[in-house]
């Protein structure tokens, strides 16, 4: 089953998982999602869809009086869209105001409120006002508000979990991300059908794509493949990028690509290069390992399940390897994993069974599944 356009490895992890419940009989699972395009709710498997109609298009040269109609309409909009739902459980991700309007539609009908945090800057109270709110004096309070009074509060690594706990008195649980896994005959094993570095994110500054040309800068006789989904914020950073790859000989430029694609790239990979300064839990790390490519991870290592490098030695064998910022270090890892077959080849298996048994859908749909039933058995 396609996936509805636009979405990125977040929104293809949560749409999987909900897919998966859906399935179950047990569940009557609906997503409301902003789609202007879309009229009526559209059924996909079991999943029912509800388009909600966006926000008229405003900006600062509208008048203030007009901006704040326009909002107050559309979350008025919202909130009738999810309280018409009457559901037992409310289960939304990503600090928001949509978020926040989620949890008061879940106590107007009185449901559980169910809230998973997707990046770490959600978890300390500077960059979710900074970062994600823009600098809103009130938006991160009426969150913080109705995420201290949520039914279940759902974590992606312990670091998020410890933070939650320190900053904020909240405790969380848990639940890893979810992916469907690539059929083993379609994983190639030999490192002579795997020759390029890969690189893939959305055109965002925190995913630090210069730095992946730097190192292919260093590694002339490499193919490296950049895979960068655009978005409209920062559509000058997406040209920037494509102007000084297209200067390098090595490189492999693509502007966005399907999700059948994606995984072609990545089965054609001998590893994958993360550069992002912070992440949530990174899903791209899981769809590489899951298709046999290592991950390097430059400055990010979510739940610490990437082995940290801080010598020439060579590692153990690991599923994917952490730089802790060093450029030095990254390049030498892709050295490494190019000239030695057979650590390669032992991290590439190593990869693909660690991603099947943490992260495969039908071990999470169990965790959903029972956190649940404790909530729907509680009173």
């Amino acid at each position: 089953m396609g996936l509805p356009s636009g979405f990125g490895g977040a929104e293809t992890e949560m749409w999987n998982v909900a897919l998966g419940l859906a399935e179950d009989e047990t569940y009557d699972v609906r997503a409301l999602t902003l789609a202007g395009e879309m009229e009526r709710p559209e059924k996909f498997g079991g999943l029912t869809l509800h388009p909600v109609p966006p926000a008229a298009p405003v900006s600062y040269k509208t008048g203030l009086l007009k901006r704040r109609q326009v909002i107050l309409q559309y979350f008025s909009r919202l909130f009738r869209a999810l309280t018409r739902q009457r559901g037992d459980i409310y289960f939304s991700k990503l600090a928001s105001r949509e978020a926040s309007v989620a949890y008061f539609a879940a106590k107007a009908v009185r449901g559980k409120y169910v809230f998973r945090i997707e990046h770490d800057w959600e978890t300390n109270l500077i960059d979710l006002t900074q970062k994600i709110f823009s600098g809103s004096r009130f938006a991160p309070k009426i969150f913080l508000y109705c995420l201290r009074r949520a039914d279940l509060v759902i974590a992606q690594t312990q670091s998020q979990v410890d933070a939650l706990a320190a900053n904020y008195n909240i405790n969380a649980i848990i639940i890893p991300n979810g992916h469907l896994m690539p059929p083993d005959d379609s994983i190639a094993h030999d490192p002579e059908q795997r020759k390029s570095v890969i690189w893939i994110g959305r055109a965002h500054p925190m995913k630090r794509p210069m730095l992946f040309l730097d190192l292919a800068e260093r590694h002339p006789d490499f193919q490296f493949t950049m895979i960068m989904a655009p978005s409209a914020e920062h559509a000058d950073l997406l040209a920037q990028t494509r102007s000084r790859a297209e200067t390098l000989p090595n490189v492999q430029f693509f502007p966005g690509v399907s999700a059948t694609e994606v995984n072609q790239h990545f089965q054609k990979a001998r590893l994958f290069v993360l550069t992002s300064e912070a992440e949530g839990f990174s899903n791209v790390i899981i769809e590489a390992m899951k298709n046999g490519a290592p991950a390097v991870s430059l400055g990010h290592n979510p739940n610490n399940l990437l082995y940290p490098v801080t010598s020439s030695d060579v590692p153990p064998v690991s599923p994917g390897f952490y730089a802790a910022e060093s450029m030095d270090t990254c390049s030498e890892l892709i050295d490494l994993l190019f000239t030695n077959v057979d650590f390669w080849q032992r991290c590439h298996y190593k990869s693909i069974a660690f991603a099947k048994e943490t992260f495969g859908l039908p071990i999470v749909l169990e965790k959903y599944r029972r956190h649940i039933t404790q909530l729907l058995n509680k009173q």
